[in-house]
């Protein structure tokens, strides 16, 4: 066994406590990383299918700066954004993880919205924007049709692609199409989807579109 080999056997045990307690140790962005919900607790990077571990490899080697996992209802989309998050661990930093209608949540009222830990929507847009790391699933759950949260949501998205050292997994359950219509051409085409992108189904990789380079 390599060094480097022995190396991410040890971390990888180490990330598998922690993955599966919750107990990080430092922060990011000053907020606890995330860690996955329970039912996805089993979803590390050994659990993907290998189509999968191909496709999202690149973004794990930090080659492209965007992975965008599409598909139906039920393909597997959140476990392998989870696996991914995962091999990410292994060497990068760690992650902030939120869901579309946590975020919309936040961008309604971005002046101290209330959350559980009663931190203001502000400090978590803030610490959204400068994750190393960020997981955010089903974008596009729900259309937006107040301006300004599309202008806070194009603003938070537009600089982390634009930003080198941010790394970005969305899932989504909209065909692309439908997703251009409601939020408009650049942000989808060029930020959402204009990186790394891998259609799912029963957990496999079924497609693997590569745009610019992160």
């Amino acid at each position: 066994m390599t060094d480097e080999e022995a190396f991410l056997d040890k971390r990888t045990q180490q990330l598998k406590t922690q993955w599966l307690t919750g107990t990080w140790s430092g922060s990011c962005s000053g907020f606890s990383p995330s860690s996955p919900p329970k039912r996805f607790s089993k979803a590390d990077w050994d659990s993907l299918d290998p189509s999968v571990k191909n496709a999202v490899l690149p973004f794990v080697k930090r080659d492209f700066n965007t992975l965008m996992l599409s598909g139906p209802t039920r393909a597997g989309k959140t476990h392998a954004a989870w696996g991914t998050v995962f091999g990410c661990l292994l060497r990068t930093e760690k992650c902030l993880a939120v869901d579309w209608a946590t975020l919309y949540q936040y961008l309604f009222n971005a002046t101290g919205f209330p959350s559980e830990d009663q931190r203001s929507a502000g400090e978590h847009l803030r610490a959204y924007r400068n994750a190393g790391l960020l997981f955010l699933d089903e974008f596009g759950l729900s259309a937006i049709t107040n301006p300004q949260i599309s202008n806070g949501l194009f603003k938070l998205l537009n600089d982390r692609y634009n930003d080198p050292e941010c790394f970005t997994i969305f899932t989504t359950s909209k065909p692309k199409e439908l997703l251009v219509q409601e939020f408009g051409a650049p942000l989808v085409d060029t930020r959402v989807f204009g990186s790394l992108s891998v259609m799912m189904n029963k957990h496999k990789a079924v497609e693997v579109k590569r745009g610019v380079n992160g």
